[in-house]
């Protein structure tokens, strides 16, 4: 399965994709997917609730992580190096985000890409695809998600497979 799926997550499951750490509990190592995608994920929790002052995010973060700043950081990929996570080892990394997203803001998104940019290897590739539709609709309508995945894959090919050989400007062959 190694380098065989990619590993895609939305919100909360982009901040879950980038945090899987590359070896499981028994020290086994974890499969290495041929790309993650983030789509409007929350990269930085100390950034969240520090440029949304409606009380709802810090109830949120408390809830899910609980008081201890330093447990926020700790949790939040974008503050973390990718030594010892899953994405630090993938070839193709893709974070993606919506300017209608009304929930997560988008420098949430950008601040990680750039994380990924300072961080990578020169193996590594990092792209920024914008999204279209409201923060849920960008997963629900499906259509959205599956245009992300789809570049993800094509860059996946580009980069690991095809080295872009018979590929048109579209991307197709």
């Amino acid at each position: 399965m190694g380098g065989r799926y990619v590993l895609v997550g939305h919100s909360c499951g982009a901040t879950l994709a980038f945090q899987v750490p590359e070896v499981d509990g028994r020290g086994g190592d974890v499969p290495k997917p041929c790309c993650v995608v983030g789509s409007e994920g929350i990269y930085d929790l100390p950034s969240l609730v520090e440029r949304n002052q409606h009380p709802f995010y810090r109830e949120f973060v408390v809830s899910t992580f609980g008081d201890d700043e330093t447990t926020w950081t700790a949790a939040s990929p974008c503050r973390a190096g990718p030594s010892s996570k899953l994405w630090g080892k993938t070839g193709v990394l893709l974070i993606s985000h919506s300017d209608e997203d009304e929930y997560v803001e988008k420098a949430q998104s950008l601040d990680m890409l750039d994380h990924i940019k300072a961080t990578k290897t020169a193996e590594q590739e990092a792209v920024y695809v914008p999204a279209e539709g409201k923060h849920d609709e960008v997963h629900e309508k499906g259509g959205e998600m599956a245009r992300i995945i789809e570049v993800a894959l094509k860059m996946v090919w580009v980069k690991e497979w095809g080295m872009g050989v018979g590929l048109d400007e579209s991307g197709g062959s």
